[in-house]
């Protein structure tokens, strides 16, 4: 007799994620597609990892920036034997850092007629800025003071929140915080 070889079809797949990029915490949408596998694997590639699930469409929130490679396995069962078979990667996922803003004064107080100021700081580890771009809401109660950072608030007469937005990078991302006047 001669000996042949038997073989046995293995796993297939391939799997898709969107988005690709964003600012932190991204949540990105994982879609797997397989042939001859029911249990998958996700190794998300920040340290997380999803083993023995029966989902191939999962969800995950990137809160760290960094580009990270995901991986996406196949469960295959032969005879007594487990294993998983990794699925070919073909991008790699990237999250920004946040810009974070702070404005130091968490509530002011001013007179009709009267002004204050307000000092804003901002965290930025990426170098996005400066020169930023100060989106006031409202606008008509903010300018510009005396130095970068620094701005004359008025009163419209109601106590509200006035929020700064400070948006940065390609992806639409921005950071915020507020002062009660």
């Amino acid at each position: 007799t001669t000996p042949s070889a038997i073989v046995v079809p293995g796993p297939s797949g391939s799997f898709t994620f969107v988005p690709d990029s964003g600012c932190s915490p991204l949540t990105v949408n994982f879609a797997g597609h397989s042939s001859n596998s029911f249990i998958y694997a996700w190794d998300f590639g920040d340290g997380s990892v999803l083993n023995g699930t029966a989902d191939s469409i999962v969800q995950h929130t990137y809160t760290t920036p960094n580009n990270y490679i995901p991986q996406f396995y196949l469960g295959f069962q032969l005879s007594n034997s487990f294993c998983y078979v990794p699925v070919p990667i073909y991008d790699t996922l990237k999250v920004t850092s946040s810009l974070t803003v702070n404005i130091i004064e968490d509530s002011v107080l001013i007179k009709e007629g009267e002004t204050a100021l307000l000092h804003v700081n901002i965290g930025d580890p990426f170098g996005f800025g400066p020169p930023y771009t100060y989106v006031w809401d409202p606008a008509s109660q903010i300018a510009n003071g005396p130095s970068n950072g620094i701005f004359i608030a008025t009163t419209s007469g109601q106590s509200q929140y006035y929020t700064l937005t400070v948006p940065y990078g390609a992806q639409g991302c921005s950071g915020a915080d507020r002062v009660l006047v």
